[in-house]
């Protein structure tokens, strides 16, 4: 693939990434949850620096500085790691801070929020940027397991809080969407 290429599907994910988590946060904030007091969503400031950083990687891409090819590939997996880990970070952080709550209801939504964001990002470096597929099959591999994992841990959490099987059941559920994807 050439650096042209890459480079223009860096643009194209980097600013898809900077205003999806920015409508998020924008509607967290100012939304009818603010308003009821919902924790069904990333909390605003995951949002926020989520799109900061996209919007950072976008400028970068989109500016004259010379990125060869490497650098590009560094630049993007960078994003991908940065977004990857503050996905897993907000699961693991909020859903437990949820399940000691026992808001069991915003820790299922945040869950399954977290699982349609990994599935987002697994389409992008699918579709926008360009890798052999098996490269590109690892890469989504990776994003699975690793989100797998985090709820594994929420699940073992929510195992040990002494909360009642069939409040657990959904959380279970939550994990074999986690699976499937």
């Amino acid at each position: 693939t050439s650096t042209a290429t890459l480079r223009s599907g860096l643009v194209i994910v980097s600013g898809f990434l900077a205003l999806f988590h920015l409508a998020f946060a924008v509607i967290g904030l100012t939304g009818p949850a603010a308003i009821v007091g919902s924790n069904s969503d990333a909390p605003a400031w995951s949002l926020l620096a989520r799109a900061a950083v996209a919007a950072a990687v976008f400028a970068l891409v989109r500016s004259s500085v010379p990125l060869d090819r490497r650098r590009l590939r560094v630049v993007e997996m960078t994003l991908l790691c940065v977004e990857m880990l503050l996905i897993l970070g907000t699961q693991y952080l909020a859903v437990v801070d949820l399940i000691d709550r026992r808001d069991l209801v915003d820790a299922v939504a945040i869950q399954k929020n977290g699982v349609i964001r990994t599935l987002v990002l697994m389409i992008c470096w699918g579709v926008f940027l360009p890798r052999s597929p098996r490269v590109t099959a690892k890469i989504v591999v990776t994003l699975a397991a690793a989100l797998i994992f985090c709820h594994g841990l929420v699940l073992h959490h929510a195992d040990t809080v002494d909360l009642a099987s069939d409040d657990v059941a959904s959380h279970q559920i939550v994990m074999a969407n986690a699976v499937f994807l």
